[in-house]
């Protein structure tokens, strides 16, 4: 393996864990040589991921809730920082789900961004924000949830579209 790509000793976290983009994350930070974290709302698709990555001689935990839960993202950050001490990489991937491409909301749709009602363009772009924006910032919390459990913090936030 490059050493660009070693990730030996690293501890990952990925919300949305148990999908497939999530998934797929979470056996790539452990193909290079990461620890990891699986977030997501469903527990068998989360200890699937879980049991993949064990099964490639990584260290694995499991960790169920909403990352659009402010209140809960705070515990999902105690429980991780318990389980493995620290986490160095957060993957933002929760947070799909629309059945709507980008391109097939129409400029009338997009152009709703800014008011109050709630619209299914408010939903998909709320439900991707709201999770990378939550767990990567902590959003009602002075202190972000993961940054201070190590110098060199990284954030990968991945939208649906």
């Amino acid at each position: 393996m490059h050493p660009f790509y070693d990730l030996t000793g690293k501890i990952g976290l990925i919300t949305g864990g148990g999908g497939a983009i999530g998934g797929a994350s979470a056996r790539a930070l452990a193909q290079a040589g990461a620890d990891v974290i699986i977030a997501d709302l469903r527990l068998d698709a989360a200890e699937q991921v879980a049991g993949q990555i064990r099964a490639l001689g990584r260290r694995s935990h499991v960790l169920i809730g909403d990352a659009a839960d402010y209140d809960l993202v705070g515990r999902l950050a105690k429980q991780a920082l318990d389980a493995f001490g620290r986490v160095d990489i957060l993957v933002n991937v929760a947070g799909g789900g629309n059945p709507k491409t980008f391109l097939e909301f129409t400029p009338a749709e997009r152009s709703h961004h800014g008011g109050t009602e709630d619209t299914e363009w408010r939903r998909a772009v709320g439900s991707s924000g709201v999770r990378s924006f939550g767990c990567s910032t902590g959003d009602r919390n002075p202190t972000p949830p993961f940054q201070t459990s190590t110098p060199q913090f990284s954030v990968i936030s991945v939208t649906p579209w």
